[in-house]
């Protein structure tokens, strides 16, 4: 099951691109923490790599919008490392382990990944 999508939805259950998950063993996915340091760095900088743009941080919404030069937008938004742990305790998922990144490193403060490996 490569690449699959995951959506946490209104209630206590998690969506795997409309899969039933209850026969998986165990299944992991990505994502990567806020970093302040980085977001400080580059909060409305103009950048030309890999494509100019400014990124402006919204940090109340947990969010990050993108301008590309030609007026296209685009915007995401960073859940914490609670409350990726708070969506697990909703659909009754169990944390396995928790990663600092994705060849196994040891989860650490500086972390700027979180790597969970779940089973149901």
């Amino acid at each position: 099951m490569p690449f699959v999508g995951l959506l946490f939805g209104a209630g206590p259950t998690l969506h795997c691109s409309g899969k039933d998950i209850s026969n998986v063993l165990r299944f992991a996915w990505n994502v990567f923490a806020f970093d302040h340091r980085i977001a400080a760095r580059l909060d409305g900088v103009h950048q030309k790599e890999p494509v100019p743009q400014t990124i402006r941080y919204v940090v109340g919404d947990n969010r990050i919008d993108m301008t590309l030069d030609d007026g296209a937008t685009s915007a995401l938004w960073w859940a914490t490392k609670n409350e990726w742990l708070r969506l697990l305790d909703v659909t009754d998922l169990q944390l396995e382990a928790l990663y600092g990144g994705l060849a196994g490193e040891p989860f650490a403060d500086d972390s700027r990944e979180y790597v969970f490996v779940v089973r149901p």
